[in-house]
Formats: structure tokens, C-alpha cells, sequence
């Protein structure tokens, strides 16, 4: 896969994550993981966007922390192809998120792809 797709519809899925990191997530992005409570990082609201059925808050982990699908700091294979972006473009966004980069900025970036 090309690091992103192209077509309109991915581009149109991209812009909505995009949206939704920089109007509509509750408080900061958290960092080194997807979610918190009801905070997520920039991977974590794609997750969300695009099955928030997936979520589990998994008591037997040592941290306790909540799941996408089994996985606390990584996006599955089927949400990046969802979004129509290649692994090392999530591991870019997570970057930036992991260092502070604004929701604006991550969003921008998103919106750029």
C-alpha cells in the first residue's frame, strides 16, 4: 500500500479524524497510549471514528487500561486501511502526538495526507 490512498472517500474519512482531533476531543490528547478514560490520543480517536465497539477496559493488565482489539499504543491493520494510510504514516501522527504536538498541528498534518 502507498503510505496514503488517494480516492475521495479516504480523503473525506481523513478530513472528519482530523476534525474530530482538533473540535471535538475531550481535553488534551493523551500520550503512549490510545486511550484513557475518555481521553485519546490522535490513533485512539481514529479507533473510535471507526468502530467504538471495540473498546475494552482490561482489568487483568497490570495498568488496567483500556483496549482497541486487544492492543493499548497501536492502531489494527484494518483501521489504517480504513483511513486509507500506511503504518509509518500512523507511526508519524503518533509521533507527533507523543510529543505534544497540538491538535491543530495533527490535525493539519491529517489533512495534508
Amino acid at each position: 500500500m502507498p503510505e496514503t490512498i488517494e480516492d475521495p472517500v479516504y480523503k473525506e474519512r481523513r478530513a472528519h479524524w482530523a476534525y474530530v482531533i482538533e473540535n471535538e476531543v475531550n481535553g488534551p490528547l493523551i500520550k503512549g497510549r490510545l486511550r484513557e478514560g475518555d481521553q485519546f490520543c490522535a490513533i485512539g480517536v481514529a479507533c473510535d471514528i471507526y468502530d467504538p465497539s471495540q473498546w475494552v477496559f482490561n482489568e487483568t493488565l497490570v495498568l488496567r487500561d483500556w483496549t482497541y482489539r486487544e492492543l493499548r499504543t497501536l492502531s489494527p491493520k484494518e483501521v489504517e486501511e480504513w483511513f486509507g494510510v500506511s503504518f509509518g504514516i500512523i507511526g508519524e501522527i503518533a509521533q507527533m502526538n507523543d510529543k505534544g504536538a497540538s491538535p491543530k498541528a495533527i490535525a493539519d498534518f491529517i489533512r495534508s495526507i
